[in-house]
């Protein structure tokens, strides 16, 4: 076996591509594809530069494959961090060598045939081993948790659009004999994987894949040749695409009609009502990204960085949803266009195939297993990024590279050398394939450092983490540890800049806002720390710890309504909150109540602290209540100094309790005083019960 058909083999294999020491912080799925294709390039340029073999002829698929790529490695020099974009571009470069070496390999129909099996077959190992995975973890993780069971692929949204892409391969096998059943059990395991997966939307793709393949096999042979009229609507449909996200009509419309859709497959089981609200409004955000550039984009890879900049309510998005929309933020209108041409070009030498005349119903099996296929890459691409994915991507290579060797057996090529191309393809698949290396330790430095931090020895751990973080890989995890480390060892300044670095990559994660507001406020940059604190409490307004350091930080810049307006807010929220809460407020109201000028809003801040005292002096730890007695009292005897108390202002305490003038906290605190307030009011007044002690007066 020669290393180009072996490297063909691994192509194969790239859903089987994980990284063994941890979180797959580095692709390795389209790492694997962008060594493999990046090989099979070089290989076919030095073999041409040898003499050893000829040029074999591209094909309009493969050149706009090829095209692609390079767009996406142009936009590198106006992207915002081309970083983010090495991969996107290595992988997309890698495209069209596996689609050339597949239909170089793929002599004739039945070698076709023997391929698909193949990408069948090592399918079937991977859902073996990832749905046994995913049996043996579904029990152990929380529900929110169980998208990410599968244990080949970083998500189950990944694992389901790699699955239904070859349910209807495994039909056309199936269809085209002699042995069917073999296939037919393919087909199942497939669907019993996306059911395991729970991927509803990869079941109603599969399903629509099958109908694509039975239409084909029942209705399909004998299709008039695609000619001109096929090219002018192939044209048209293009055009429409690319206009399509510029026209608010048309948008208007296909909002209604996704959502019409969304609600049918709901009725059935297949949908969810959510979908029909996240999505578009990801989409719409795209869009407006997009207008920013039309016609160059952002950059390959640069979407998530880009979409955090802009104000959407502060939440970090990987991707558009969507191929297109992904294509038309990161590389313009030329890339989207290309992409479209791509699918169309395909589509066209399927029909091609499917419109020879006395074409038998086993030789159109394989065309219509392929169109399942394409149909099914489409259908995921309005919902999801399947051409961003190694797993996905490789199975398009794969289809165009099969569509290729069915459409041109004859696999025409060039006598001349061309030593110039040679070189320039050699050149690229060796940068491509050093971007790779460079960043294969990336995942055992990170594995060593985490042991390293595990064992205490926190500067092996920092000097792992920053040669991971010198790869530029595009993850945010290596900057955030070394923040991690700094702040662990007192040095803030060092632990504010790696946060920020971080947070490049990763805009609105709430564990990174909180760390570098933590850090800020240790500097003195108040109004940086508040900052982040408020974007924290965006991405995660329920949580405790958040509004606790967003109230700290309040209280430290002196904007105290709004910090009672938290603190008040949690305690709301959470009737069993500590006491810690409370003493809090009472002492934001004290605080006040000194800032206010005299007057009926500085009776209200005092009573309201009165208020929060005398509720921990009730309910509250024995240990705490001298210190907390002594406020109350200072709180009290200030009160009593105001003209006409203490009627005065215990008519603004009632007056303030019957409107509901705070949230108060506790059902069990508030019941536990009586409906009179005799626990409450100033001792020296009491109309019923007995005196409160005399250090609280």
């Amino acid at each position: 076996m020669t290393a180009r058909r072996l490297a063909t083999w691994a192509v194969l294999a790239v859903p089987l591509a994980f990284d063994p020491l941890g979180p797959d912080t580095l692709s390795a799925k389209a790492m694997a594809l962008a060594a493999l294709g990046a090989g099979l390039i070089l290989g076919e340029a030095l073999g041409a530069l040898s003499g050893r073999r000829s040029w074999l002829l591209p094909t309009l698929p493969e050149l706009l494959l090829g095209g692609l790529g390079g767009w996406a490695a142009l936009s590198l020099l106006w992207a915002r961090s081309p970083s983010m974009g090495l991969l996107v571009v290595v992988m997309l470069g890698a495209l069209p060598g596996v689609a050339r070496a597949l239909r170089d390999v793929a002599r004739d129909a039945d070698a076709v045939g023997r391929w698909m099996a193949r990408l069948v077959l090592l399918g079937m190992l991977v859902v073996l081993v990832d749905g046994s995975a995913v049996l043996l973890r579904v029990g152990e993780l929380a529900t929110a948790e169980r998208k990410f069971a599968s244990w080949l692929f970083t998500h189950n949204n990944m694992a389901a659009a790699w699955a239904v892409m070859l349910v209807p391969l495994a039909a056309a096998l199936a269809a085209r004999g002699p042995r069917r059943w073999p296939w037919a059990g393919a087909c199942l395991a497939l669907l019993a994987y996306l059911m395991l997966l729970h991927s509803r939307a990869g079941l109603a793709a599969a399903l629509l894949g099958l109908a694509c393949v039975a239409s084909v096999m029942r209705w399909g042979g004998g299709l008039g040749r695609p000619g001109r009229r096929t090219a002018a609507l192939f044209v048209v449909l293009a055009v429409a695409g690319l206009l399509f996200p510029f026209s608010d009509a048309a948008r208007a419309v296909a909002k209604d009609g996704f959502s019409k859709a969304v609600t049918l497959l709901e009725q059935v089981g297949l949908g969810t009502r959510d979908d029909s609200l996240f999505r578009p409004t990801v989409w719409r955000r795209a869009l407006t990204v997009a207008a920013e550039d039309p016609l160059r984009g952002v950059g390959a890879g640069n979407f998530m960085v880009v979409y955090s900049e802009e104000d959407f309510g502060q939440i970090d998005i990987p991707h558009a949803h969507n191929d297109a929309l992904q294509l038309l933020v990161e590389l313009g209108l030329p890339g989207m266009a290309l992409y479209f041409g791509l699918l169309a070009a395909v589509l066209w030498q399927l029909l091609g195939l499917l419109s020879r005349q006395r074409i038998s119903p086993r030789e159109r099996a394989l065309p219509a297993g392929l169109l399942g296929s394409l149909g099914v890459f489409v259908l995921l691409g309005v919902f999801e990024v399947p051409l961003a994915l190694g797993a996905t991507a490789s199975c398009l290579a794969v289809v165009v590279g099969l569509t290729g060797a069915l459409a041109a057996p004859a696999r025409r090529r060039s006598r001349a050398r061309l030593p110039v191309l040679a070189l320039g393809l050699s050149a690229a698949a060796l940068a491509a394939l050093s971007v790779v290396a460079v960043r294969l330790p990336g995942s055992l430095w990170y594995s060593q450092a985490q042991a390293a931090w595990e064992q205490g020895d926190l500067p092996r751990a920092r000097e792992l983490l920053q040669r991971m973080a010198t790869l530029r890989v595009g993850g945010h995890l290596p900057e955030q540890h070394l923040g991690d480390l700094a702040m662990a060892a007192g040095d803030w300044e060092s632990a504010r800049n790696h946060y920020r670095r971080a947070r490049r990559l990763w805009t609105y994660d709430t564990s990174l806002l909180m760390k570098q507001g933590e850090a800020e406020l240790a500097l003195g940059d108040d109004a940086q720390a508040l900052s982040c604190f408020r974007a924290a409490l965006a991405t995660s307004p329920g949580d405790p710890s958040v509004n606790t350091a967003l109230i700290r930080c309040l209280e430290r810049v002196g904007e105290l309504d709004e910090a009672c307006y938290r603190a008040e807010f949690l305690l709301q929220q959470d009737p069993a909150a500590s006491f810690d809460i409370v003493l809090t407020l009472a002492r934001l109201w004290g605080k006040q109540a000194l800032q206010r000028p005299p007057g009926p809003e500085r009776v209200k801040a005092q009573v309201a602290s009165r208020h929060f005292f005398a509720l921990l002096l009730q309910d509250g730890p024995a240990e705490s209540q001298p210190a907390w007695g002594r406020e109350f009292k200072h709180v009290t005897h200030r009160l009593q100094l105001l003209p006409g108390s203490p009627d005065s202002w215990w008519a603004v305490y009632l007056q303030y309790r019957s409107n509901s003038g705070w949230l108060l906290p506790s059902t069990a605190l508030w019941t536990a005083m009586d409906d009179d307030g005799t626990r409450l009011f100033p001792g020296w007044k009491e109309r019923a019960g007995p005196p409160l002690p005399r250090d609280r007066r």
